[in-house]
């Protein structure tokens, strides 16, 4: 599950805020299911980008590896994230 403004879904807009603590639990207050697939999401995503950061410091992202590709095509969180 994503949040509406997901950077998949679309782009923020221009002057659009980071979502909020308050936003979130309003987006999710009725969907423990949701809010549970969304911090899943996002603990992924995270532990992505960072085991990609630790490779590249490493010198180690091998781009033959499929595992390595896609583990070095994750982004950092952003607020937007």
């Amino acid at each position: 599950m994503t949040i509406p403004h997901h950077p998949q879904q679309r782009p923020a807009p221009a002057g659009a805020r980071p979502l909020t603590y308050n936003d979130a639990e309003a987006v999710y207050r009725s969907n423990l299911a949701g809010a549970r697939e969304r911090y899943d999401e996002l603990t992924d995503r995270d532990l992505s980008a960072r085991t990609a950061a630790i490779l590249r410091e490493r010198g180690e992202v091998d781009q033959e590896n499929p595992g390595h590709r896609l583990v070095a095509a994750r982004e950092p969180l952003s607020a937007w994230n």
